[in-house]
């Protein structure tokens, strides 16, 4: 019994760890590309457009990510806001706002890609698996396949990677929706009155403070969980109506 719990931790730790390089490469190097498009290119000078996933890397993130199978990339992309420019202020902040929501964006596009794919795999069945297994904290290769005793091996990898990706989307995705859009906000409220700069440093505080709370409380990681399965049920309802 004891090696069967330490090979499905193993197969966790795998299936976490390549999703979060997947993830955290494919949204920094968007979140370049956009900025670039936009009119600042201090990423793109600094190596962050590129598919290397060592770049995009945070080391306090990889360690949550082992110790609660919740990480996140570099959050110290350079930006440079006065670079993104225009004639018209509404217009400029609109570009502002798809540079610091970009990472949200891309998300939210790879957690339904996922979800689409584990049920495209799998069929609706495998939401209410994938839910308990994230309840648990661990993902199981031999309860997949024990629930799907024709699928092959290597496909069954494929959705536990899948799963993993899912959760790691929605949590960074609501997450980067708040950071991000205290950013703005903030930066939206000191040029306008640059008096309030002296807060910057507390709302920065309480926002990390909120991400904490998530770590340490079992109602909010169980909220985030049934987010990802009423999600994942309406895409199964949507597809089933086309």
């Amino acid at each position: 019994m004891v090696g069967v719990k330490s090979a499905e931790y193993v197969i966790t730790m795998i299936s976490f760890f390549m999703a979060y390089l997947f993830v955290v490469t494919f949204v920094g190097y968007f979140r370049a590309w956009i900025a670039d498009k936009m009119g600042d290119d201090s990423a793109v000078e600094a190596g962050y457009l590129t598919f290397n996933p060592l770049p995009h890397m945070d080391i306090i993130g990889m360690v949550c990510l082992f110790l609660f199978q919740i990480g996140w990339g570099n959050f110290n992309m350079p930006l440079n806001p006065s670079n993104i420019i225009s004639v018209n202020p509404i217009v400029r902040w609109l570009k502002l706002a798809l540079v610091y929501f970009s990472d949200t964006i891309a998300h939210v596009t790879l957690a339904t890609f996922a979800m689409v794919s584990l049920l495209g795999m799998f069929g609706q069945g495998v939401i209410n698996l994938s839910v308990g297994m994230m309840l648990h904290g661990q993902l199981s290769h031999m309860l997949f396949a024990s629930n799907y005793p024709t699928s092959p091996s290597m496909m069954i990898s494929l959705a536990l990677i899948l799963i993993a990706s899912i959760y790691l989307n929605v949590f960074l995705a609501g997450i980067n929706l708040v950071f991000r859009g205290l950013e703005l906000a903030m930066m939206y409220i000191i040029e306008k009155s640059p008096e309030y700069a002296k807060y910057n440093n507390m709302a920065t505080i309480f926002l990390y403070a909120i991400i904490v709370s998530i770590f340490i409380t079992p109602e909010l990681r169980f909220f985030l969980i049934m987010l990802i399965a009423r999600s994942g049920l309406l895409i199964a309802h949507l597809f089933g109506a086309l």
